[in-house]
């Protein structure tokens, strides 16, 4: 799985519902992804409330709101929801065809709203590597250990070299 996610040029972690805590510690993980794939642009897809925060992350490239797909994760009418629900997937399947990425990685966790109609567009978008990371999350992140280093853990046992002594990063804007 390694080889193909360490020759993709276009990586897109897809967050749906992420705590404001979870972006800081994601920070750790975005670093690593960067430093053993040269080159690679780095995207997240993420609730509105968490974007400005991850564009202070130096080593993301590009943010986007998962609103522009028509979820919403903040409190919307019903009538607003059944609405959008018909476009979500073929407007998030369009954007990732047109995006062109080599690995998408997505939490794929049932209990979270919206996650079966991402699953769909994800598969259903000729990606060349899906990292589900649902399993390798209930194998590493539990009670017993840091949340960083449960996302250390799922990056090392994907192949990725990682120094153990990682701390979350980000940089102020200048706004």
């Amino acid at each position: 799985m390694f080889d193909i996610i360490k020759n993709s040029n276009r990586i897109l972690s897809i967050h749906h519902k992420l705590a404001m805590g979870e972006v800081i510690l994601l920070s750790v993980a975005f670093r690593i992804i960067k430093e053993n794939i040269p080159g690679v642009t780095l995207s997240v897809i993420a609730g509105g409330y968490a974007c400005d925060f991850l564009k202070s992350i130096p080593y993301v490239d590009n943010v986007m709101p998962i609103e522009r797909f028509g979820i919403f994760m903040e409190n919307v009418s019903r009538l607003k929801r059944l609405f959008y629900r018909p476009l979500i997937l073929p407007k998030l399947s369009m954007f990732l065809r047109r995006g062109n990425y080599d690995c998408v990685f997505i939490r794929d966790d049932e209990r979270l709203p919206y996650t079966p109609l991402i699953r769909t567009a994800v598969y259903n978008s000729n990606i060349k590597e899906v990292v589900v990371l649902k399993s390798l999350m209930q194998k590493h992140l539990n009670s017993s250990r840091h949340m960083v280093e449960g996302y250390l853990a799922i990056l090392k046992e994907l192949g990725f070299k990682v120094k153990g002594d990682e701390r979350p990063v980000f940089a102020p804007t200048s706004e």
